[in-house]
């Protein structure tokens, strides 16, 4: 994985989930531990970071690029 792809900053909103830390991290993203506020439950999220797409930034949490960035849930 580019080491210049920062992951999200535990605190970041992502819809209704709450990042809470990192997972893990590999070629294809990174997977998050995020809290779901309505549901009160956590989940995994994986964020695919093709670096020509998306990146991070600390002012914005998420900057698109000119796609959005893509996330997916795992509902466990």
């Amino acid at each position: 994985m580019d080491d210049s792809i920062h992951p999200l900053i535990p605190g970041t909103r992502v819809h209704e989930f709450v990042i809470r830390n990192v997972l893990g991290r590999g070629g294809a993203g990174i997977v998050y531990a995020a809290d779901h506020e309505i549901l009160r439950e956590t989940f995994a999220i994986k964020e695919f970071l093709p670096n020509h797409l998306a990146h991070a930034s600390l002012e914005t949490a998420l900057l698109r690029c000119p796609a959005r960035r893509m996330f997916t849930t795992n509902c466990g």
